[in-house]
């Protein structure tokens, strides 16, 4: 097949899509507003300085859009992330069009105000195809108009040749390290953590916390955490290549996440993976894969007490945190491969574009 990508360059989701199907034998295009890292394919970068507000940047440029779409002339035109690219998408004067929601979309953006629900029905309505990365996303989705007969569920996942577990002796309760590997955004609620550090540091005098991601909340996080006096006992790492975030992962005991939302939380996936212990906030995105048979702890968003409870009950349980280790990288197994994921939507891309008449 012959794929157009509209998508976002410097988000890690734009590559893991292109080099999934460029891998795969296909011919891939990326049409992008935004400067990143290399792409497998041909990427036709569309620079501009107006702003992406009100879909201003986009479609300004649709014009151009069109013409690139018109002249690639793709077997099926891949839209990444709905309040964004899915309209241009729809807009490009190409089919069949394929929409694929990634959670903020259609979890969080339609509430924001009239205009932004328009926008992503508006795309809903009219692809030709929507992926979704979870259950509670593809619920939202037939909220929001879409039709679930054209839905086609990829849970995403993660690759377990990267992300291993090593056998290592557990360690002690009260010398735990903790792991958080969410961005640095207001949806992933870093108050609730940082709110339970004083109460789990007391209790486990050795343990540490390391961040391990970048984004526009760090300064001020970092600066809390300074005057909260616990700096030397959490350490901020940055965005790291993938490889180094799955080594952290291996050496880290218990992995954190107090997100206000999410689709497949591929960062849980992550940790499940590596054989960290997941002690997560009760929202469906984590509950899906502890209904899955994945073992944790989970806990009501903004109660702290209830996060730092839990941390420490799974710190002093060495029994849970090994018995978990197996279990939990036998549901990533099951149900949270990357390759076997991508792989439903490979087909779908190849059953839509036969039913367009394209010859692949």
């Amino acid at each position: 097949m012959r794929i157009l990508f509209l998508s976002n360059r410097s988000v890690n989701h734009t590559h893991r899509w292109v080099e999934y199907f460029h891998e795969a034998g296909h011919e891939c295009h990326l049409i992008t507003f935004e400067e990143g890292p290399p792409v497998p394919g041909k990427t036709y970068f569309i620079e501009s300085r107006l702003p992406r507000a009100f879909m201003v940047k986009y479609l300004a440029h649709l014009p151009t859009v069109r013409k690139l779409a018109r002249a690639i002339d793709p077997d099926v035109v891949s839209a990444q992330e709905l309040g964004s690219y899915g309209p241009l998408g729809i807009l490009c004067g190409v089919r069949p069009v394929a929409a694929s929601a990634w959670g903020t979309d259609v979890l969080l953006e339609p509430d924001w105000s009239w205009l932004h629900r328009k926008r992503i029905q508006f795309v809903l309505k009219r692809a030709d195809l929507i992926t979704s990365m979870a259950d509670h996303m593809t619920a939202r989705i037939v909220a929001l108009g879409g039709d679930r007969a054209r839905v086609v569920v990829n849970h995403f996942g993660v690759d377990a040749d990267v992300f291993t577990m090593t056998e290592r002796p557990p360690r002690p309760a009260d010398e735990v390290v903790l792991i958080h590997t969410r961005h640095f955004k207001p949806v992933y609620n870093f108050e609730q953590l940082l709110a339970a550090l004083p109460a789990v540091f007391e209790a486990l005098p050795r343990a540490r916390l390391v961040f391990l991601s970048d984004g526009a909340l760090r300064p001020e996080v970092e600066a809390q955490v300074r005057e909260m006096g616990l700096a030397e006992r959490v350490s901020f790492l940055g965005s790291v290549p993938l490889a180094e975030v799955a080594a952290q992962l291996r050496d880290a005991d218990i992995f954190v996440t107090t997100s206000r939302s999410d689709g497949a939380n591929i960062s849980l996936l992550e940790g499940l993976a590596a054989g960290c212990f997941p002690v997560v906030a009760d929202i469906p995105a984590t509950r899906q894969w502890l209904d899955a048979g994945a073992v944790g702890l989970s806990v009501p968003l903004d109660d702290a007490a209830a996060l730092a409870e839990s941390i420490i009950k799974a710190a002093r349980d060495v029994g849970l945190r090994e018995r978990a280790r197996e279990a939990n990288r036998g549901v990533v197994l099951a149900k949270g491969l990357w390759r076997d994921n991508m792989k439903r939507s490979e087909e779908a891309f190849v059953e839509l574009a036969t039913r367009f008449g394209k010859h692949v």
